[in-house]
């Protein structure tokens, strides 16, 4: 008898961090060669790179991979999976995530250098104020 909280439809596909985590080796569950892998993703990152590719997502938080089923790392349930392979995919919301994450990077070094500036500039302020 099959009960219907373990069907899922054809169209669905799930993608566990795992799939994508370059610190993983590929015996451990990484699906994509480790160039193309990113490291420790969240599942939030995993669906923020899969809803820019135009793909309707899930996020389940509270799932655990069965290979490490300790560790409670989630999963991302894409319901309407593009007429692409499963590791194509991946691929694209590695390169999503290494995308945005680089972003966030480059924005944070303008933030410092902004920063540093300011500092600089106010002790040169207060270097004249002193003479």
């Amino acid at each position: 008898m099959i009960f219907p909280f373990f069907i899922m439809e054809n169209s669905a596909m799930i993608i566990w961090p795992a799939y994508i985590d370059a610190n993983r080796s590929r015996s451990d569950g990484r699906k994509i060669s480790q160039r193309d892998a990113v490291k420790s993703p969240s599942v939030d990152e995993i669906a923020e790179a899969a809803r820019s590719l135009g793909l309707s997502v899930d996020v389940e938080h509270h799932k655990s991979y069965p290979r490490s089923h300790w560790e409670r790392s989630g999963r991302v349930v894409i319901t309407d999976p593009s007429r692409t392979s499963k590791i194509n995919l991946l691929r694209k919301i590695a390169s999503e995530i290494k995308s945005g994450r680089a972003e966030k990077q480059s924005q944070r070094e303008i933030k410092a250098k902004k920063k540093a500036r300011k500092e600089k500039k106010k002790s040169r302020q207060k270097g004249k104020r002193e003479k």
